[in-house]
C-alpha cells in the first residue's frame, strides 16, 4: 500500500493497493506542517489496506491541494 502522485505510472507498475492524490511530487502526505492533512491521508491509506478487495485498485479520495479544510482525525472508526 502506498500513496501515489502519478496515476499512469501506478497503473503501469500495478501494486497491490494504491491511494492516488493530486499533490506536487514531494508531498505524498499533503503540506507541511499541516498535521490535520496528514494524518488524514494517512487515515485514508489505513482505510483503503482494510478495504481493497481487488488487486490493484487505486482509490482517489479527491483532496484538493491547498483548497481543503481538514480537521482532527477520528481513529476509532478504523
Amino acid at each position: 500500500m502506498g500513496t501515489t502522485l502519478a496515476r499512469e505510472v501506478t497503473e503501469r507498475v500495478k501494486p497491490p493497493r494504491s491511494l492516488h492524490l493530486r499533490f506536487p511530487f514531494g508531498r505524498p502526505l499533503g503540506e507541511p506542517g499541516n498535521v490535520d492533512q496528514q494524518m488524514t491521508v494517512l487515515r485514508d491509506c489505513l482505510m483503503a489496506v482494510r478495504d481493497i478487495e481487488v488487486p490493484g485498485e487505486i482509490v482517489e479520495p479527491g483532496y484538493r491541494w491547498k483548497r481543503e479544510e481538514y480537521g482532527p482525525v477520528e481513529w476509532s472508526n478504523l
